[in-house]
C-alpha cells in the first residue's frame, strides 16, 4: 500500500466537545464517513439565514491514529453558503473548502467515539431539503475512493455511510436519512385478473400491511361465496382453515423484506370454461425493484418468472379446479452445475447443442470442430434447408447442429450457465434448437412466449402454436425419437405453427418433475374405444422407419394439435422415409407426418403411408395385430397396383414386398362397414375451416351428434370472448358451416393475429378447439 510523508506548517485550533452520536450508533460497520449534525444525527433542521454547522466524522475507526484525510464534498449553493473549516488539531489543507486533501501536524488519536476529522460552519439560505454527498477528492490517492492516512502513514479507504457516492450522508430540513437502523419493509400489492371465456374476475388482491397478519384479518381479508352453478370463472385465495373460508378476495400478510425472504399466496381458480384461461398481474413493485413475482402451476409443477409479461395463460378442458402459488421474494434456488461436463460422439451423424455460453469470440472452430481427430462437418438448418458451416463462423448458444465427422471423440466446452435465461425466437416450420440448459430437464421446461403472453408447452401445442413432439436423434436407429427430457449438449427438432413465436427457458423450471412422467411407472389407460396402431417398414439393409395410425374420442378428421405428429426433415444423410402426408392441411411444419389420429366417428377411414429413399432390396411392413381395433376391419390397399394386399390385417402381422416392384405408397382403409350395433356415436365438434389464413372471411364446418341448438364461439390468444356465431336448431350430421367475417360482436373488425373456434351445443363445448389466422 502506497505512502505519503506529510510535510506541512501546524496550526493549533481548538475543538470543543463532541456531541452525542444520537442513532448513529446503529451503525456498526468499520470506517463509515458521514455528516454529523448539530443534534447528533445525520438528518437536522435549521432555519433559513441561520448560521450552524456539521462535522465530518469516521465512525468506527479501523486504526488508531489518523494523520490526514482526503474528500470532497458537495452542497446546494443556493441554499447554503460555507463560512469557514477547522480541525481537530493543526493541519494543512492543500486543497479547498470542499476538496480537502488535509494532514494533521499530530495524529488524532481514535477510541470508542467517533473520530472527528473536521468542523465547517456554514450559513443556511432557505428552509428546503439540503442535501450534502461526498465523492474521491481530487486528485486522488486512490482512484475512486475517499480515504484516512493512519499512524504509519498508510491509506485506508472509507465507506460512505449511504453506501455509495450517489446517496447524501447527510442532511438538513428533510425527511430523516437512517442507513443504520433495523430496514423499512415496504408494503406492496398485486392485483390479480381471470379472464377467459367471455367471463372475467378482476377484483383479487394480495399484498402486504402494516397492520396485518399472516393469518385472517377481518378488517382486511375479505371472504367471497362460492361461484354459481354454471357459466362461472372466479379467482380467490385458498384458506379452508380461515374463518369464512375458504375464498377469500384479498390477502393481506406482514410486512417483510422480499429481497431475502420470500412469503407465497395460494391461488385457486374454479371455472366451467372450456379454453384457455389468461391470469394478469399487477404489482405495485417493479422489475427493478430487488424482488420477483413468480407464480408456480400446480397442475404442471413448473415456476414461471412473471416479469416482464405479468401474464399467465393455462388450458382448462372444463369444469375444473385449478391451484396456483404466488411467490414474492427473491430468485430461485440454488443452479446446479455442468452435468455431464463432455459429450461421447461417435462416428457419423449427430445433433448437438452448446450447454454453456462461449465467451467472445466464440468460433465452431474453437469450440468443437478442432476437438475431432480426423475430418468433421457442421450444418445448421435455415428456411427449410441445411448450411454447411465453416470453423470461422460463430458459434451460437442456442443453435443447434448437425457434425458429420469419421472418427469418435469427447466434445468439451468452457463457457458459463445462461442463469438469467434464454429466449429462443423460433421461425414458422421446423427448427433445429440447441438445448441452452447445461443440466437434464424436462421438455415442459420450456414455456412458448406469444403476442406477450406466456403458455406452458403443452397448452402451447393445443392451441395451436408449437408442433406436438421435440424429436431427438438415435444413431444407432438412423431414425428421429420423441424425447421427453432435454438433455445438455444435444439438438432438437422444434416446430412452431404461428408467427412470432419464441421459446423461454429458465432454468428453475427444468428442476421439476411433471406429473406425466411421475406417472409413467403406473399403467397407461386410453379412453374407451381409442387406439393406436405403429406401423414399421423394415428395408433389405436392416433401416426401419415407423408411423402411427389410430383413433380418439378427442381427435376429429383434420389436424388435431394434441394427437397428430409431425414428421421432422429428414437428416442430412437421407435415407429411408416413411409419412403420412397432408398437403392439404397446408401448415407451417410441411406436409409430412408420423402419427395421424383420427376421430371414434369415422366408419370409412383412410390412411396414406409415403415410401421414399428405399435402397435396393425387399421391403418389409409390419405390424402389431394385437393393437388393432375390435369394432372395425382395417386391409392393407396397394394403389399403384391396384390391389388389396392384406384383406385382413388381423390375419397376420406383416407384408413383404420384392424388389423390383417396390411401392411409392400403401393405404391403410376400413374394409367394409361396421354393424349399426357396434358403430360408436358420431363425434361432434369443429371439422375443420376453410380458407386458413383467411381474409376477409372464413367458413368453419362442424358435425354434431345430435339434434339441438348450437353456436361457434371466436376467442383472442388471450382467452377474450371476440363474437359468438350462432348456427340455430340444428339436426345431428355432419354437414354443417357457418361464417366469421373478422368482426366482434359489435360488428368491428379485429386485427390481424390468431384466433381460435370452439363449438357449443347447449352450452357445452364439444370436440376440439380450431386455431384460424386473420391476415388483413
Amino acid at each position: 500500500m502506497s505512502k505519503i510523508v506529510w510535510i506541512s506548517v501546524f496550526f493549533s485550533v481548538l475543538i470543543g466537545a463532541v456531541p452525542a452520536l444520537g442513532g448513529l450508533a446503529d451503525c456498526l460497520d468499520p470506517d463509515l464517513f458521514a455528516f454529523r449534525m448539530p443534534n447528533g444525527d445525520l438528518t437536522d433542521t435549521i432555519p433559513s439565514f441561520n448560521p450552524s454547522w456539521f462535522e465530518l466524522v469516521l465512525l468506527n475507526p479501523s486504526v488508531d491514529e489518523i494523520r490526514g484525510f482526503e474528500v470532497s464534498w458537495t452542497y446546494p449553493p443556493d441554499k447554503l453558503i460555507p463560512l469557514g473549516i477547522t480541525f481537530p488539531v493543526s493541519a494543512v489543507n492543500i486543497g479547498t473548502t470542499t476538496n480537502l486533501i488535509v494532514g494533521f501536524a499530530s495524529p488524532v488519536v481514535t477510541g470508542d467515539e467517533p473520530a472527528v476529522l473536521a468542523r465547517i460552519d456554514v450559513l443556511t439560505l432557505s428552509s428546503e431539503q439540503i442535501d450534502f454527498h461526498c465523492a474521491p477528492a481530487v486528485p486522488p490517492s486512490i482512484p475512486g475512493e475517499i480515504v484516512i492516512i493512519d499512524g504509519d502513514f498508510e491509506l485506508v479507504v472509507m465507506e460512505p455511510i449511504s453506501g455509495d457516492f450517489t446517496a447524501p450522508i447527510g442532511r438538513l430540513n428533510g425527511p430523516a436519512l437512517d442507513y443504520c437502523g433495523p430496514p423499512v419493509l415496504p408494503e406492496f400489492t398485486v392485483e390479480i385478473e381471470a379472464h377467459g371465456g367471455g367471463l372475467a374476475d378482476t377484483a383479487n388482491l394480495a399484498g402486504t400491511e402494516v397492520i396485518a397478519t399472516d393469518g385472517f384479518d377481518a378488517s382486511l381479508d375479505f371472504p367471497e361465496p362460492a361461484p354459481p352453478p354454471t357459466g362461472y370463472l372466479t379467482a380467490a385465495f385458498h384458506h379452508p382453515g380461515w374463518l369464512l373460508g375458504p375464498r377469500f378476495r384479498t390477502d393481506f400478510r406482514a410486512p417483510y423484506d422480499p429481497v431475502v425472504d420470500a412469503k407465497v399466496w395460494p391461488l385457486r381458480i374454479e371455472t366451467d370454461v372450456a379454453g384457455h384461461v389468461t391470469l394478469l398481474f399487477s404489482p405495485s413493485f417493479g422489475q427493478d425493484g430487488g424482488y420477483g413475482l413468480f407464480l408456480e402451476d400446480l397442475q404442471s409443477g413448473l415456476t414461471f418468472d412473471l416479469f416482464p409479461s405479468l401474464s399467465y395463460v393455462f388450458n382448462s378442458p372444463g369444469a375444473g379446479v385449478y391451484d396456483f402459488e404466488l411467490t414474492v421474494g427473491p430468485g430461485q434456488a440454488t443452479a446446479p452445475p455442468l452435468d455431464p461436463t463432455s459429450r461421447p460422439l461417435a462416428a457419423g451423424w449427430a445433433m448437438v447443442g452448446l450447454p454453456l455460453i462461449p465467451a467472445p469470440p466464440a468460433l465452431l472452430g474453437d469450440v468443437i470442430l478442432d476437438q475431432a481427430p480426423g475430418f468433421a462437418y457442421l450444418f445448421d438448418f435455415q428456411s427449410g434447408g441445411y448450411r454447411l458451416k465453416t470453423a470461422a463462423d460463430p458459434a451460437l448458444h442456442g443453435e443447434g447442429y448437425w457434425i458429420a465427422t469419421d472418427a469418435p471423440f469427447t466434445w468439451t466446452m468452457a463457457g458459463d450457465r445462461a442463469l438469467g435465461g434464454v429466449t429462443l425466437a423460433l421461425d414458422p416450420g421446423w427448427n433445429l434448437v440447441g438445448n441452452p440448459m447445461w443440466f437434464p430437464g424436462p421438455v415442459e421446461g420450456m414455456v412458448v412466449q406469444h403476442g406477450g403472453m406466456s403458455y406452458s408447452f403443452p397448452d402451447a401445442v393445443n392451441l395451436g402454436l408449437v408442433a406436438a413432439g421435440v424429436w431427438d436423434y438415435d444413431a444407432a436407429l438412423d431414425d428421429y425419437v420423441e424425447a421427453s427430457i432435454l438433455d445438455p449438449w444435444r439438438g432438437y427438432w422444434i416446430g412452431a405453427l404461428a408467427e412470432g413465436v419464441a421459446l423461454r427457458f429458465d432454468w428453475p423450471n427444468f428442476l421439476v418433475l411433471p406429473a406425466h412422467l411421475a406417472a409413467s411407472l403406473l399403467p397407461a389407460v386410453d379412453p374407451v374405444g381409442a387406439w393406436t396402431l405403429p406401423v414399421t417398414l423394415t428395408a433389405a439393409d436392416g433401416g426401419s422407419r415407423t408411423v402411427s395410425i389410430g383413433a380418439h374420442p378427442e381427435a376429429g378428421d383434420l389436424f388435431d394439435p394434441g394427437h397428430d405428429r409431425f414428421l421432422p426433415p429428414a437428416s442430412p444423410l437421407g435415407g429411408l422415409r416413411l409419412s403420412l402426408p397432408h398437403p392439404e392441411w397446408d401448415l407451417a411444419c410441411g406436409a409430412s407426418f408420423c402419427s395421424d389420429v383420427r376421430g371414434l366417428g369415422a366408419t370409412d377411414s383412410r390412411w396414406i403411408l409415403e415410401i421414399a429413399g428405399a435402397p435396393a432390396g425387399d421391403l418389409t411392413l409390419a405390424w402389431d395385430r394385437d393393437r388393432l381395433p375390435h369394432d372395425r376391419t382395417l386391409e392393407l390397399y396397394v394403389p399403384g397396383e391396384n390391389r388389396v394386399a392384406v384383406a385382413d390385417l388381423r390375419a397376420g402381422d406383416s407384408v413383404r414386398f420384392a424388389a423390383g416392384s417396390l411401392p411409392s405408397s400403401v393405404e391403410i382403409r376400413t374394409a367394409g362397414g361396421i354393424s349399426a350395433a357396434e358403430q360408436p356415436q358420431r363425434a361432434a365438434g369443429i371439422a375443420g375451416v376453410h380458407p386458413n389464413p383467411f381474409n376477409p372471411r372464413t367458413t368453419i364446418a362442424f358435425s354434431l351428434a345430435q339434434d339441438g341448438p348450437c353456436e361457434v364461439r371466436i376467442y383472442s390468444v388471450r382467452g377474450e370472448l371476440i363474437a359468438d356465431l350462432d348456427a340455430g336448431h340444428l339436426t345431428a350430421g355432419p354437414v354443417h358451416e357457418v361464417i366469421w367475417s373478422g368482426r366482434d360482436a359489435r360488428g368491428r373488425g379485429v386485427p390481424s393475429g390468431a384466433y381460435f373456434a370452439r363449438l357449443y351445443q347447449w352450452g357445452r363445448p364439444l370436440g376440439t378447439v380450431a386455431r384460424m389466422s386473420l391476415v388483413r
